[in-house]
């Protein structure tokens, strides 16, 4: 959970830094992550993790 929150939230921070000094349309990222979160949150499901979960950093070795 500890990567989802680091995602999520520098997903977020991104978001609105680039809305701020680039172009406003990426508010957009911002709201997309947090849309994500919400749905995370009422179903259970959070595809991040999931997306996460499968890196390579998060594999045992043998």
């Amino acid at each position: 959970m500890r990567q989802v929150q680091i995602a999520a939230g520098s997903l977020v921070l991104l978001g609105v830094i680039l809305s701020q000094a680039v172009a406003p349309g990426w508010i957009w990222l911002s709201g997309f992550v947090g849309a994500g979160l919400v749905f995370a949150g009422v179903s259970g499901f959070c595809g991040m993790a999931r997306l996460l979960a499968a890196m390579p950093w998060n594999r045992v070795s043998m």
